[in-house]
């Protein structure tokens, strides 16, 4: 890998850092919802549990109203949504790294996409902890990403069938 090029160098770097962010995020989860002794460890998953809905079941988001999110939500949220996050940046990298864009271009774009994400997560938190003004900042990281999205794949299937090949 120390023969490719800076933008090819500098995607991979930010989709390696952003999936540790998310593995991160995975157990920060654990440690928030279960906790890492052996005791809490099994008192989670042992055999002896009795209620078999647990506290970070996905679904449980859904039935609270949204000033209800504690902590320990949002971070199982963060760690549901940081993975898939990842695996699309690391897709579409692959599409935007061979787009006939500036090396430059292609830089600023993949690192405006992985601040998108993180900022989603950031603002999330900031919002509900913070101040709720952050909310704007919430709206306009989920809209770069929405645009990030968009302009990549709308950008590969215009170079894959609009433009003719480079002779």
């Amino acid at each position: 890998m120390t023969h490719w090029e800076l933008e090819k160098k500098i995607a991979a770097t930010l989709v390696l850092a952003l999936l540790g962010v998310s593995y991160l995020a995975g157990a920060a989860k654990v440690f928030v919802s279960v906790g890492v002794t052996p005791s809490q460890i099994e008192k989670r998953y042992g055999p002896d549990i009795k209620d078999d809905k647990q506290s970070d079941d996905l679904e449980s988001f859904l039935e609270e109203p949204p000033g209800a999110i504690s902590f320990e939500k949002l971070v199982h949220l963060s760690h549901a949504h940081l993975m898939p996050y990842t695996f699309l940046l690391a897709l579409l990298s692959f599409f935007v790294l061979s787009l006939r864009w500036s090396p430059r271009s292609k830089i600023l774009f993949l690192t405006a996409f992985t601040l998108s994400i993180l900022g989603d997560f950031i603002f999330m938190f900031l919002t509900r902890f913070a101040a709720p003004v952050f909310k704007f900042g919430l709206a306009a990281s989920g809209s770069l990403f929405g645009l990030c999205v968009g302009t990549a794949i709308l950008a590969s299937l215009y170079e894959l069938w609009m433009i003719g090949e480079k002779k």
